[in-house]
């Protein structure tokens, strides 16, 4: 049975802290997320055998999934 090494000098104990969701912009504008973001991810998941966005409301509802998932609201996360 292998047991994991203790953390070198230059590693942190425990699991690496989450990258997502980040702090949501101020203003609620990041020139990042753009229809054009939200298109791209749905292409990537339609080439890997999900539905492919037929109607403005599918990419309505994707925009807002996207945007809630990248974004922390509310409360600011204590990590």
């Amino acid at each position: 049975m292998n047991h994991p090494s203790p953390p070198g000098p230059n590693q942190a104990a425990g699991p690496p802290a989450a990258a997502y969701p980040i702090r949501a912009p101020g203003g609620g504008a990041d020139p990042r997320f753009t229809v054009g973001l939200a298109l791209e991810v749905a292409d990537v998941l339609a080439r890997h055998g999900y539905p492919v966005l037929t109607s403005g409301h599918d990419l309505a509802h994707w925009q807002h999934a996207l945007f809630t998932t990248i974004y922390h609201h509310g409360k600011e996360p204590t990590s």
